[in-house]
């Protein structure tokens, strides 16, 4: 407690802290190493794990997916922005496609191979697909198993018969060899340090095409300033201490709810009433024949600023009211004081305070959506209170399909395109990722508009 003075009178008992907030405890413990800015630039040094094999570390402590994954599951947007941009990168879903040029025009032609088709069925492709977007939007990497047949086992050719989509959380490449080769990719469980337990694929080598036991192509946007050792950042990295900021408001609001002062009203009491209350009390005493206490003023006063408080509050006590006498004391010649109650409201700002975290969680919203790469209309997410018209959407998914697509689509099919390559080299044609041409509703005839068509 602090108490002012004024010269020999106190006149107010303060505590020393207003508000206390806890907002985060030792589970940030993870991702505060994901919000930590390199001071110095300096290159990466493998690491050494079981068996004498050298690593390139995901991050100083090998841990980066899994702080990334904490970071964006303490968040309430950014799961829902790479959802919603990895649905927007896959639109219909796999087809296959040829190029040609008409009177100066590139022309994409759509169509879809029976033979390849049935191949791709014995197994999951979509599956396969969905998640290598999910990691490339994730952080701009992916793994994928190119499962062979028995034919390398039995001394015949090799032949890949199918891909697997492997968690990047789990996949470390090994470091480079004297020629600048990365020869081996490790798969285990990398939170507890050096795992006793992995398994080693060889990397995909393109040059030996087909007759490859089963490997491991590693496929990566290329960042610049960065690399092979290396290990990849989102595009949202940027954004990352927004994120955390977005991610505390909640947490200091209820804070502030929970451990702030909240008080109303500033009691102010004149010290000569309870130099009078004191007074009776000692008569009182002596009349009882018993011994006086300061106890007894102390619980005086609970009683009487218990009662006081309940006419301050609730709605039930409107239209009450409390009264007091104003007592005015000659402290000299030419001096005098009014002794008096007054009841002071006080504003603790709590509107201003909370708006002003709702709008730094707003701005938050904006650089995440940024970072991602996703416009606020796309993301459904709420702009000056208002949301984007029809038309802003639109706009805004016809450029992403236009500019962001492509390369997503072209990185996130190499591996099943090499795989096409191998297995059905006479066919032509290319993967790609199929996107319907969205139209605006006035330019469809009635039947076709959504508010008419139910299915």
């Amino acid at each position: 407690m602090r108490t002012y003075h004024e010269g020999s009178n106190s006149l107010v008992d303060l505590s020393n802290v207003a508000y206390y907030f806890s907002v985060k405890g030792s589970s940030y413990g993870e991702t505060n190493n994901v919000v930590n800015t390199a001071s110095t630039i300096v290159r990466p040094e493998p690491m050494t794990i079981n068996g004498g094999f050298k690593i390139i570390t995901e991050g100083d402590d090998n841990k980066f997916p899994y702080q990334l994954r904490q970071l964006i599951d303490d968040n309430n947007l950014t799961e829902g922005i790479l959802t919603r941009q990895r649905g927007l990168q896959y639109g219909q879903g796999l087809a296959m496609y040829n190029i040609k040029f008409e009177q100066g025009k590139r022309i994409v032609d759509w169509f879809w191979d029976d033979t390849i088709g049935k191949e791709l069925e014995l197994w999951d492709y979509p599956e396969y697909i969905i998640n290598v977007l999910m990691d490339i939007i994730f952080k701009r990497e992916y793994y994928t198993m190119m499962i062979a047949n028995r034919g390398a086992r039995i001394g015949r050719d090799a032949k890949a018969v199918g891909l697997k989509h492997m968690p990047l959380a789990d996949c470390r490449r090994e470091w480079p060899d004297d020629r600048g080769r990365i020869n081996n990719v490790f798969v285990a469980d990398w939170r507890n340090g050096d795992p006793e337990i992995m398994e080693r694929y060889p990397m995909f080598d393109p040059l030996k095409g087909i007759n490859q036991t089963t490997s491991i192509h590693y496929e990566a946007l290329y960042q610049p300033g960065r690399s092979q050792v290396d290990f990849v950042r989102p595009g949202y990295h940027g954004a990352r201490k927004w994120m955390q900021r977005s991610n505390v408001a909640p947490d200091i609001l209820k804070s502030q709810t929970d451990n702030g002062l909240n008080i109303k009203w500033h009691i102010i009491s004149p010290q000569s009433y309870w130099d009078a209350k004191r007074t009776i009390l000692i008569e009182n005493c002596k009349q009882l024949n018993q011994f006086y206490k300061e106890e007894m003023l102390e619980e005086l006063k609970d009683k009487i600023l218990t009662g006081l408080s309940k006419v301050l509050s609730g709605i039930e006590n409107v239209g009450k009211f409390f009264h007091s006498e104003a007592v005015q004391v000659e402290l000299g010649v030419g001096r005098a004081e009014v002794m008096k109650w007054e009841l002071i409201a006080i504003d603790m700002k709590v509107k201003d305070f909370t708006e002003a975290q709702i709008q730094i969680s707003k701005r938050a919203d904006s650089a995440i959506t940024s970072g991602a790469g996703l416009a606020p209309s796309l993301a459904n997410i709420i702009v000056d209170g208002k949301l984007a018209s029809g038309s802003e959407k639109l706009y805004d998914y016809k450029l992403f399909i236009a500019t962001e697509t492509p390369v997503i689509g072209m990185k996130a099919l190499k591996a099943l395109n090499m795989w096409k390559r191998m297995r059905f080299p006479n066919i032509p044609g290319e993967f790609g990722l199929y996107h319907d041409i969205v139209k605006r509703e006035e330019d469809l005839a009635s039947a076709q508009r959504t508010t008419n068509n139910e299915s």
